[in-house]
């Protein structure tokens, strides 16, 4: 009975708080790889492409904040061989961080949180990161060049 006990209050952690892991690798700006190899894309935000401009920059900023530390991840699904999930680094919002200093673009097409947009729309005033320069959305840039 204790067993099943400890059974259900793992899984009902795992559920309502996620899981975690070490990054080992940031591969852009919105995707990186865990220790156990588990390839994750980060809910919420469209960071430019490794080739586009200020696509650098992203990764570098991703990389700054997550790199070799420990994340706490909550699943929403799959998509390109990779785990779609809610990032938090330090109990922060990853997400949150990264749109706040102008790296990535609130991913209108796939959320709904509005604050997310406000958020948004303080970095572009305060011409903050990629809102410095004239950048092209990562959405329409893989559309001009057929990528996924």
């Amino acid at each position: 009975m204790n067993l099943l006990r400890l059974l259900i209050v793992s899984f009902l952690f795992q559920f309502c708080f996620g899981q975690s892991g070490k990054v080992v690798k940031v591969l852009d700006g919105d995707t990186f790889i865990l220790e156990n190899g588990i390839r994750i894309r980060i809910a919420e935000v469209d960071c430019p492409e490794l080739h586009q401009d200020f696509g650098q920059e992203s990764k570098t900023f991703t990389e700054r904040q997550v790199l070799y530390k420990v994340i706490r991840y909550s699943k929403i699904n799959i998509s390109y061989d990779r785990i779609v999930a809610k990032v938090w680094i330090n109990n922060m919002d990853l997400t949150k961080i990264i749109i706040s200093n102008g790296y990535g673009w609130w991913y209108q097409r796939y959320s709904n949180n509005l604050n997310l947009k406000k958020l948004q729309n303080l970095a572009i005033k305060k011409r903050k990161g990629l809102w410095a320069k004239k950048a092209i959305e990562p959405y329409e840039y893989r559309k001009m060049y057929k990528l996924k």
